[in-house]
């Protein structure tokens, strides 16, 4: 055995305005991002299938990348890529299906999504050195079944299980997870819930993407867990995108405003893996230009990004900081909207994510009503 570095970045996909040369762009990111990301193992999360089918849906905001894109992915030294995100069904199950075959095809290791339930439960496994390491990953988007494609919620006890039983087949353990409110700075109470339990089962690593903003990074039982990475390579800034996106936040929809600088923050997380089982985790911020490709900071620049991080990871030593409180009025604000969509056929459409506190909204909502 010995130790393995990994390197994790977070949302790339190559739609929109890249599709067209996902080569070319994957080239226009500067040797000095090259340089940092490089590991022994370089870790993505793909935002979206890896596809030459339309969309499903008629969601402008829907993301999928050229099949050609896996030629970027590997240009850029990707090793393996999160399918877990509520992105990847965006062109059904035959936008999975080519995703996983083109990925397969080209030695990219994948996991967090599959076309059932018993798929998506499939780790990723690298071998390196001696030393094996296993990804599994996890969103609540559309779940998979026995019988159908998809993702795998955190919140149940299928993650518990799968997530021991993993955990006895490798030395380490990465858990990716996508959740949580986009452009918030502070993680979600119940995402820490999960993150957190997913060390209790034994993950030795967690990360989190889906917010396009980053977050700080908290150490539980001498666990690294990385709440948000930002994006990487992902062209949601440009102004006429931005608006689109903006528009349909939990945030915009609860009238609170936020900078349009939140999703130029990113962090590339350079991680050790040590043979005795212990996992290093060290977020280097970086910013995500208009173009939607990733660069290092200037001076000036480098140092604000710096202060803003490092700011977010010592507010976990302070439970009672004014940000929590925030943290809590937002997430309790997102629960009342998702509550106020509540009908009975959205409970049968969710049945699989249903909790009982899902219920007590519901049944709260029509005594209102």
């Amino acid at each position: 055995m010995s130790n393995v570095t990994l390197t994790v970045v977070g949302d790339i996909a190559f739609g929109g305005p890249f599709a067209a040369d996902p080569v070319g762009v994957a080239k226009r990111v500067a040797p000095s991002i090259r340089d940092l990301i490089r590991a022994d193992i370089v870790l993505a999360n793909l935002e979206g299938p890896l596809c030459d089918i339309p969309a499903e849906t008629a969601n402008p905001l829907s993301l999928s990348s050229p099949i050609q894109a896996i030629e970027s992915i590997r240009w850029l030294g990707i090793n393996a890529v999160a399918l877990a995100n509520n992105h990847i069904m965006d062109c059904g199950r035959a936008g999975l299906e080519s995703t996983l075959t083109v990925l397969q095809e080209n030695g990219v290791a994948h996991f967090g999504a599959g076309l059932d339930k018993e798929g998506a439960s499939q780790p990723a496994i690298i071998d390196w050195a001696g030393t094996r390491v296993a990804f599994l990953g996890f969103h609540g988007g559309k779940i998979a079944t026995r019988n159908s494609p998809g993702t795998l919620i955190v919140d149940s006890s299928w993650a518990k299980k799968i997530i021991r039983r993993t955990r006895r087949q490798c030395d380490h353990l990465v858990v990716y997870f996508h959740g949580g409110i986009e452009a918030v700075n502070h993680p979600l109470r119940t995402v820490m819930q999960a993150c957190r339990r997913c060390v209790d089962c034994g993950a030795t690593l967690v990360v989190g993407t889906h917010t396009h903003t980053i977050q700080g990074i908290e150490t539980y039982h001498g666990v690294p867990i990385a709440y948000s990475l930002g994006n990487f390579i992902l062209p949601m800034a440009m102004p006429d995108r931005y608006e689109q996106w903006r528009q349909a936040t939990g945030l915009t929809r609860l009238g609170i405003p936020f900078d349009r600088k939140t999703i130029l923050r990113a962090l590339v997380l350079k991680c050790t893996l040590h043979k005795d089982g212990k996992a290093e985790a060290k977020g280097v911020p970086i910013v995500v230009d208009e173009s939607g490709l990733p660069r290092l900071p200037a001076m000036e620049e480098a140092a604000e990004a710096e202060t803003f991080f490092q700011n977010l990871c010592e507010s976990f030593h302070h439970p009672d900081a004014p940000c929590w409180r925030q943290r809590d009025e937002i997430e309790k604000g997102f629960f009342r909207l998702q509550r106020s969509e509540f009908t009975l056929d959205y409970i049968a459409r969710n049945l699989m994510r249903a909790r009982p506190r899902h219920l007590i909204a519901y049944i709260k909502t029509i005594l209102r009503s």
